[in-house]
């Protein structure tokens, strides 16, 4: 649904402030009329409406506002004679066009539009921030992990050497000891 935005200037208008069922028609059109482009059927082809256009049939605005049906038509003629719309009459119904529906109501709906946008891209932001710095930090983590198991084979290596090293050591003594062994096993 959504809302539409009436002007104060409406009340200066003598032809829609003629009479209260001229100003009900009047709203009722625009609060009908499309406020973004869409496709739709009309006598048979397809057709695209643009914001403040709208297929209407008497009849129903004449059953929903309690106006007569002859009211409308005047009322639609009138409005269509004073150039505040263009009507396109096809026996399925009459394609309206609000001749000043930009000049009171689309500057409005940008507004809201592009209000909408920054939001959007606001929350795109801060949700990329906070990604990039999750990422970040999963990172930093991960290269962490990568230095301590870096450190762990380091540590591992410099244990390794030394346990060579001792038994290298202890190689070398036992040979020393065999080899004195021998020095006093020959000498006897």
């Amino acid at each position: 649904m959504g809302w539409i935005k009436l002007d104060r200037r409406l009340l200066n208008n003598p032809i829609v402030c003629k009479d209260a069922d001229t100003l009900a028609i009047w709203v009722w059109l625009l609060l009908h009329a499309k406020w973004q482009k869409e496709d739709v059927n009309f006598g048979g082809e397809r057709i695209t409406l643009n914001p403040g256009q709208l297929i209407i049939q008497r009849k129903k605005i004449s059953e929903q506002l309690n106006v007569s049906d002859s009211k409308v038509y005047r009322t639609m003629k009138c409005f269509e004679n004073e150039q505040q719309i263009e009507q396109l009459t096809k026996p399925q119904g009459t394609l309206i066009t609000i001749l000043a529906w930009n000049k009171y109501q689309r500057d409005e709906q940008l507004n809201e539009q592009q209000m909408n946008n920054e939001m959007n891209n606001e929350r795109t932001t801060s949700e990329q921030q906070v990604n990039n710095l999750l990422l970040y930090k999963e990172y930093k983590n991960n290269k962490n992990i990568n230095n301590i198991q870096k450190q762990k084979e380091e540590a591992r290596k410099v244990v390794s050497l030394d346990v060579v090293e001792a038994k290298a050591k202890g190689l070398k003594e036992r040979q020393k000891a065999a080899n004195e062994k021998r020095g006093i096993a020959k000498e006897c």
